[in-house]
């Protein structure tokens, strides 16, 4: 008996760590189409989109196109957060818009419901958001004749993902990306993310003694799945690896960080950018936003608490509208 409890042991412990260290496959965002949508093809494949998951969709968390009914010399593609919905960009949307440009606000994969407690974004894969990444940019190419891409969060890493793989798209905005939670070693950002990608999903409240009534945006989940947050740290290191052989695709590239930002690693998107400026035909830079501003994680949305627009939205849409 003795014997077969310390096999077990052993097996156990090998399974782990064949979790840990088994390289986590990563693919490939679709690349474009030969021949662009038309405007008007463009639409119509928006359209369907809107028609996922309509029935069970808050009306608040629709996908958003602004557009001027014909296309613009720039189109934005602006990506919400973990959790949060198309209702995240919307106010940033409607001043780019009024600007003149056209922005789409597409609605990640499973978000948006009404249901706020529902497990369905723990399905999200890296496969299906690759699809819908690429989906999405042939969109954009349809309404315009440049492409500029911001996220927020795990939709910063999307961005960075975006940058290294698709040349046709001008310009790239990662706005705190998250690589990693707050303070975790760089060294465990691959491990841990593969082993957390593959165990079972646990749902962790992002309030843990407020649960569902955590303050905040009322169409967001107030609950994470960790699965999800595992397979991003992946991706997140994986495109850390990349810069050290080859360049982002994407030319044009910005981060935006706030040292008030508790939410997320701070270590991992200065190592990203210490490598990304080796490359000099990159034009690179990073905005670091002091920590007395008190500007949070979710520097967007503008029914978070304690938000402070009146000092990132100028920020962000000097970037956003840079010549």
């Amino acid at each position: 008996m003795r014997k077969f409890i310390w096999g077990l042991v052993l097996v156990v412990v090998m399974a782990l760590l064949a979790l840990l260290f088994v390289p986590m496959g990563i693919p490939t965002i679709p690349p474009p189409r030969e021949t662009p949508l038309t405007f008007t093809e463009a639409l119509r494949a928006f359209d369907g989109y809107q028609q996922q998951d309509a029935s069970r969709l808050n009306p608040v968390c629709e996908p958003v196109i602004l557009h001027h009914g014909a296309p613009t010399p720039r189109v934005y593609v602006l990506l919400h957060g973990l959790s949060n919905c198309p209702a995240q960009f919307r106010r940033i949307a409607e001043i780019l818009h009024a600007k003149g440009h056209t922005v789409i606000i597409p609605r990640m994969p499973h978000h948006g419901l009404a249901d706020r407690l529902n497990e369905d974004y723990g399905r999200l894969t890296l496969n299906e958001l690759a699809q819908w990444l690429g989906g999405n940019l042939e969109i954009a190419r349809g309404l315009g004749r440049e492409t500029l891409v911001a996220g927020l969060s795990v939709s910063g890493i999307s961005a960075l993902w975006i940058a290294a793989e698709r040349p046709e798209v001008s310009r790239v905005i990662s706005i705190a990306p998250f690589f990693a939670p707050h303070k975790l070693p760089v060294a465990l950002d691959r491990p841990l993310g593969q082993l957390v990608s593959r165990l079972p999903n646990v749902f962790i409240w992002w309030n843990p003694i407020k649960k569902q009534d955590n303050p905040g945006p009322p169409h967001a989940y107030p609950r994470f799945p960790t699965r999800v947050v595992g397979q991003f740290m992946v991706l997140g290191a994986t495109l850390r690896d990349r810069l050290a052989n080859q360049p982002p695709a994407v030319k044009w590239i910005r981060l935006v960080m706030s040292d008030a930002d508790f939410a997320i690693s701070h270590q991992a998107p200065r190592l990203y950018a210490r490598d990304l400026k080796r490359w000099p035909k990159v034009d690179f830079q990073q905005e670091w936003i002091p920590r007395e501003e008190q500007v949070p994680h979710d520097m967007v949305d503008p029914t978070q608490p304690n938000q402070r627009l009146e000092f990132s939205e100028p920020l962000l849409l000097r970037l956003l509208e840079e010549p």
